[in-house]
């Protein structure tokens, strides 16, 4: 289903990061579970000051998936959560930038996610698994 549409992922970075193959292999990881390349991943490395500002590179590692720069999301909703989330883990979560491709599947998806953990229902390491089992049956690309 995700074959049909291939975004362009990029990983940001700068020599002697520490995190940069740890998010490299998470992000092979994550593209391998969507059913998308994960040899595809363009790998840029911000070599200056100057290419560092240039880019809005905020730092090192950056996942950016094509059309979705957390710094410029118009809606003040998906902004926060992507804010939070960048203070809370150092950047926003791959599977929430993938969603904010579409504003619509973004709060449906948080919804959900907001609903699992509150019922307490579902213990939650398996609430990834669930919200990406809905969207299979729902058609959804992501």
């Amino acid at each position: 289903m995700l074959t049909a549409m291939r975004p362009r992922i990029e990983l940001l970075w700068w020599q002697g990061c520490p995190s940069t193959e740890r998010t490299l292999a998470d992000l092979r990881a994550a593209l391998t579970d969507l059913g998308l390349d994960p040899d595809a991943i363009e790998m840029r490395e911000m070599a200056t000051e100057q290419q560092a500002v240039d880019e809005r590179f905020p730092g090192s590692p950056t996942i950016r998936i094509g059309g979705v720069d957390p710094q410029q999301v118009s809606e003040d909703y998906i902004t926060r959560v992507l804010a939070a989330q960048a203070r809370s883990w150092g950047a926003p979560l791959l599977n929430h930038l993938v969603y904010a491709r579409r504003p619509t599947l973004f709060r449906g998806v948080r919804g959900m996610w907001t609903g699992l953990e509150a019922s307490g229902l579902i213990e939650p390491r398996l609430t990834a698994l669930l919200n990406r089992r809905v969207a299979f049956l729902n058609g959804c690309e992501f």
